[in-house]
């Protein structure tokens, strides 16, 4: 095997690789995508030593087939036991977010109708009673302006009666009074002249 002379910068840009590989791996939505390039990042050295400005690595093939026959073999075991499930429940959470979203959308616009219509039904109650309170009011106005011109109608028949009462009593009297009048001036009359008019 041959081995590998890396200088200060190498190593440096080596590390910035595998920064922004871990990185990727992060955003990555594939398992089996994600998991190649963790194999990748993860390929190990057999032997690492520092020289006189420099970094050797010397890969180790053996170690690296067993890692990779194990990454072949863990691959669809993981994705079949693990990440398929776990994919699938946060799917099914995600749907069960969404109805239960959509539900409470659903429910606040029902809300929103029934409190439109209550608050309507209330403006209409108000209408109504106001309406029904001033009808109220006018008939009640009426049945009082009735009332009293019937009784100021009843009033003035009763001050007409009275009239005519004292209109015939005077009459009645001025007749009763020039009768007593005619008779006392004829018994004065008689008395003076001693005898008897007639």
């Amino acid at each position: 095997m041959r081995a590998l002379q890396a200088s200060p910068s190498v190593v440096c840009r080596c590390g910035q690789l595998a920064a922004s590989a871990l990185k990727l791996v992060t955003r990555m939505r594939s398992t089996q995508t994600s998991f190649l390039a963790l194999f990748a990042m993860l390929l190990p050295g057999a032997s690492a030593s520092a020289s006189e400005g420099g970094l050797v690595i010397t890969p180790d093939l053996w170690k690296s087939l067993i890692l990779l026959v194990i990454f072949l073999v863990l691959v669809p075991l993981l994705n079949t036991f693990l990440f398929r499930p776990l994919l699938r429940v946060l799917r099914e959470r995600e749907e069960r977010i969404a109805g239960a979203k959509k539900q409470a959308d659903r429910l606040f616009k029902e809300s929103e109708t029934i409190l439109a219509r209550y608050e309507e039904a209330v403006r209409d109650a108000r209408t109504n009673a106001e309406a029904e309170r001033k009808s109220e009011l006018a008939a009640t106005r009426r049945d009082q302006l009735a009332a009293l011109a019937a009784e100021r109608t009843e009033a003035e028949r009763g001050l007409e009666r009275a009239r005519q009462e004292i209109v015939e009593a005077l009459q009645s009297a001025r007749v009763q009074l020039r009768l007593e009048t005619e008779a006392l001036a004829h018994e004065a009359a008689s008395r003076i002249l001693g005898r008897s008019i007639g």
